[in-house]
């Protein structure tokens, strides 16, 4: 695993108040990202996707307790974390999609330029 989210919950738990609470979210934050829009990544680490979702969803329920603000988007954030990711997954791979696109499509235009490609052949 990275890391980065054993530390920062090392870190988050010598904290207390205000500080506890921005702690936590970062940490919930880390690994909603991660999960998201990394989750290949994620799931080829040693603790895999689990380890991510549960260490996010905890932090967010434990941010939740230390600030009455946001008490309520934390718990969401927490009860729907792998809705969240899903949907983040989702986006992650539509942009994914859409980018080899426009490479695509980049490159035909260059070859296009060169004279590699006749657009009259594709194109009316």
């Amino acid at each position: 695993c990275l890391p980065i989210l054993a530390d920062l919950y090392q870190k988050a738990n010598r904290t207390t108040g205000t500080l506890r609470y921005i702690e936590m979210r970062n940490l919930g934050d880390i690994s909603l990202f991660l999960s998201g829009f990394f989750s290949d990544y994620v799931k080829n680490t040693i603790c895999g996707m689990n380890y991510y979702i549960d260490m996010g969803s905890a932090a967010y329920i434990d941010a939740s307790r230390h600030n009455s603000d946001s008490h309520k988007l934390m718990l969401e954030l927490s009860k729907k974390f792998y809705i969240i990711v899903d949907i983040l997954q989702c986006v992650s791979d539509a942009t994914m999609k859409m980018q080899s696109q426009i490479e695509t499509r980049q490159a035909f235009d260059d070859c296009r330029k060169k004279e590699l490609i006749r657009s009259d052949l594709f194109f009316n």
